[in-house]
């Protein structure tokens, strides 16, 4: 999933003083971030999603507060990675998606391989016969899952004896405006490129855009893969090929782990994994044709 970073607690203006009860299964205030928990009135009896700031740490004021028993932190800056360690050694109940910190003995995760998953997406570009392919990161550096996604893009380029030219790798900031100005600085700056992988649909969208107003065919003179699958993936045009994340299905999964967690119970599995398959469309110029 490549979202913004949030940080859900208590919302709709609730004024309760938070309470703690010697019974764990009595917390009631779970927290996420890009997930809503699906959760009975009986086991959570408020939560949402706030927007935070980037600047790191942003979830520790309210796990210091009391306000929240539980946290779902997804795609955090690697400014946050010492704060979530700090919670987890703690033991206080943490799911985190999109991080590096499945070595941490006491971190669950719920995740997909990235970089295997950005390895497929710029091999099917690869193989289509494209050698000039750029990658458009969904945000700064600063993610893990950008830095994963460019790091697959990477191997799957020396794999076929590539190098990877600096000026065709650029950064957008999650929504389709900046895939569009991205990629407009990509066209000015930088050597010409017969295909993409995008770090997520979204700036695909805005890349699209960008190489039209350039006078560019899609796929006839760029092919692009996209990651996510969201549903207007498929009415993009050209409707567009991409990888495809499961996030309600890892939302579930990850609630499900946290309450069990806020619970008191500690699972043997600490990782999960899912798998991200290609959902070939026209966008890429394939023959073939899945979705």
């Amino acid at each position: 999933m490549s979202f913004p970073w949030l940080a859900g607690g208590r919302t709709r203006g609730t004024t309760r003083t938070p309470r703690r009860s010697n019974n764990p299964c009595s917390r009631q205030r779970p927290a996420c971030c890009n997930a809503t928990l699906n959760l009975e009135p009986t086991q959570a009896s408020t939560h949402g999603l706030i927007q935070t700031g980037r600047s790191g740490g942003s979830f520790v004021e309210l796990v210091d507060s009391r306000r929240i028993d539980g946290l779902i932190a997804i795609n955090t800056p690697r400014s946050d990675d010492v704060h979530l360690a700090r919670l987890a050694s703690e033991g206080f109940p943490l799911v985190v998606f999109g991080s590096k910190l499945a070595e941490h003995a006491n971190i669950y995760t719920i995740d997909v391989d990235m970089r295997e998953a950005s390895r497929v997406a710029t091999r099917h570009l690869l193989a289509l016969g494209h050698r000039r392919v750029a990658y458009l990161g969904f945000a700064s550096d600063e993610y893990h899952g950008v830095t994963e996604r460019l790091y697959g893009y990477r191997d799957a380029m020396r794999e076929f004896g590539l190098g990877v030219e600096a000026e065709r790798v650029g950064f957008a900031n999650f929504n389709a405006q900046s895939g569009y100005d991205a990629m407009s600085v990509m066209l000015e700056n930088g050597p010409a490129f017969t295909a993409l992988f995008a770090g997520n649909d979204t700036v695909a969208f805005g890349a699209m855009a960008a190489l039209r107003k350039a006078g560019l065919r899609i796929p006839d003179d760029v092919a692009i893969v996209g990651y996510d699958d969201i549903p207007l993936a498929a009415f993009a045009t050209p409707p567009l090929t991409t990888m495809r994340t499961s996030p309600y299905e890892q939302a579930c999964e990850a609630s499900n782990l946290l309450v069990r967690l806020m619970a008191g119970e500690r699972p043997d599995a600490l990782h999960s994994m899912m798998a991200v398959p290609l959902i070939v469309r026209e966008s890429c110029g394939s023959t073939i044709r899945q979705a």
